[in-house]
């Protein structure tokens, strides 16, 4: 029970501590659909990783890992579509 609420802890507690770091990065190297890519397929290949070995440690640094780079890809969706919309 307790590395369930860990697992659920993680992305939530890790989006909230990365996202803005990750909209830094975009707006000073002002290419944000390059970080989303990157981003993107990072936290993809991560997702798929998480299932290869079924120790709790491993799996918890995975969707540790997945989160850090699943971070910001919503809000610059977000961004890029509201700068499309006059």
């Amino acid at each position: 029970g307790q590395i369930i609420g860990l697992l659920g802890a993680v992305k939530p507690f890790t989006t909230f501590l990365v996202a803005p770091l990750w909209g830094l990065i975009a707006d000073q190297t002002q290419k944000p659909f390059v970080i989303l890519n990157i981003t993107f397929l990072v936290s993809l290949v991560g997702q798929l990783l998480v299932g290869v070995r079924h120790e709790a440690l491993y799996i918890t640094f995975m969707v540790f890992l997945t989160a850090v780079f699943n971070a910001p890809v919503k809000s610059l969706i977000d961004s890029m579509v509201m700068e499309h919309i006059p």
